[in-house]
């Protein structure tokens, strides 16, 4: 698993960090146990990897209606992160109908609290107007707050919009700088972008 955002709160619980060392090692059917330990006590970060694990299938069988629970409980405790995946979970119906105005709601909760993956899916659906009305200038506002968090998929759109001039007046330069921010984080299409421009 990818590096876990957790709650500064939560690390000093006792299960929920015995679970990160296992986690660490991939050692996940055991994290399971403390994991488990340190949802009956509400801990939102051990909640929300639960989700995780149940919605990669890391551990445990993969069970999108689980994933889903555990986002949920997570979510109610306090997680912007599990607002994020609750937002793609009823993006993508993973676990649940498709609804896109609870996931736009989920996303806006998320990317309020500066997660910065709800942030990129505001703005796009603000760049395509699913879900909400289209507005560019809003869709860029929100990938650049993504982008500043380092998100890589939101300094490429950053180097669109300004390549292209939506949402922002068309500044070439700009959208090579952020083009250059996308590819030094190993994005292909950054690059190629970068070598159509000249650079």
């Amino acid at each position: 698993m990818a590096k876990l955002p957790i709650l500064e709160k939560d690390a000093a619980d006792p299960e929920f960090d015995c679970a990160l060392k296992l986690i660490d090692k991939e050692r996940y059917e055991e994290a399971l146990r403390f994991l488990e330990l340190a949802d009956r006590r509400e801990i939102p970060s051990a909640q929300y990897i639960l989700g995780q694990m149940y919605a990669s299938g890391k551990g445990v069988p993969e069970d999108p209606e689980k994933a889903l629970r555990f986002f949920r409980k997570a979510s109610g405790n306090g997680m912007p992160y599990a607002d994020a995946d609750l937002g793609v979970c009823y993006y993508n119906g993973f676990g649940c109908e498709r609804d896109i105005a609870k996931a736009f709601e989920y996303f806006s909760l998320a990317a309020e609290e500066g997660v910065a993956e709800a942030q990129l899916c505001l703005g796009n659906m603000y760049m395509t107007g699913e879900g909400v009305e289209r507005d560019e200038k809003t869709a860029v506002d929100w990938f650049g707050k993504a982008a500043e968090r380092g998100n890589v998929d939101a300094q490429f759109n950053m180097g669109v919009a300004f390549e292209n001039g939506s949402g922002v007046e068309k500044d070439i330069p700009n959208a090579v700088r952020w083009y250059k921010m996308a590819a030094e984080q190993g994005d292909k299409a950054a690059k190629k972008k970068l070598r159509e421009l000249g650079q």
